[in-house]
């Protein structure tokens, strides 16, 4: 993984232009297992929202999307929001992380490729020995973070109404994973039908 020598003071300059900020993005190379290179360009808005829900399903958005847009997780954060959020161990939880940040204040973005990283996705199961999790929350990790998320939501700082507007957000996320999931299994089931019988 790479970052330019100057994405320190990049994001210090977006930081010194915004006070409300509490996190900034950039431009990111992914390099997949094939050596095939992509770049995230988050080109939205939406992030730097001062509505925190607005913030929330944007970043619920992104993680539906495939290859990150955007990745937190390789942005420069102030110090003290990053420590009010707690963390648990478990699958997706670089997810959960990400959409808590949206909810803790505003992201700035530079659109500048300022980071590089190898993206080798794992399988679940790999994970969670990786990780230590117990192997049956591999069957559940989409319900286990949506659950994570929405405990998170009945602890932050909002009023009734954001707060089902950010519930809604989470189902959303939830079925259009599901959809995701059966498509997959659909597929799997012609593919391994038209081994069992050929010509089918």
């Amino acid at each position: 993984d790479w970052l330019a020598p100057h994405c320190v003071s990049r994001g210090l300059d977006a930081f010194a232009a915004d006070d409300r900020l509490i996190l900034v993005t950039s431009h990111v190379e992914f390099t997949g297992p094939d050596n095939v290179t992509q770049i995230a360009e988050y080109d939205g808005t939406a992030l730097g929202s001062d509505d925190p829900v607005t913030r929330f399903t944007e970043m619920l958005r992104l993680l539906n999307e495939g290859l990150p847009l955007v990745d937190a997780l390789y942005g420069l954060a102030r110090r003290e929001t990053v420590l009010r959020i707690a963390r648990r161990n478990m699958l997706r939880e670089d997810e959960v992380f990400a959409s808590k940040l949206a909810l803790a204040g505003p992201w700035g973005h530079v659109p500048e490729l300022l980071a590089r990283r190898e993206w080798k996705p794992d399988r679940l199961s790999t994970l969670a020995r990786k990780l230590d999790v117990p192997s049956w929350q591999v069957h559940f990790a989409t319900t286990l973070q949506c659950r994570e998320m929405l405990r998170w939501l009945a602890e932050c700082d909002l009023d009734e109404q954001q707060r089902r507007r950010a519930r809604l957000a989470v189902a959303r996320m939830y079925a259009r994973r599901q959809q995701i999931v059966v498509a997959r299994r659909s597929r799997k089931l012609v593919r391994i039908a038209r081994e069992l019988v050929p010509g089918a």
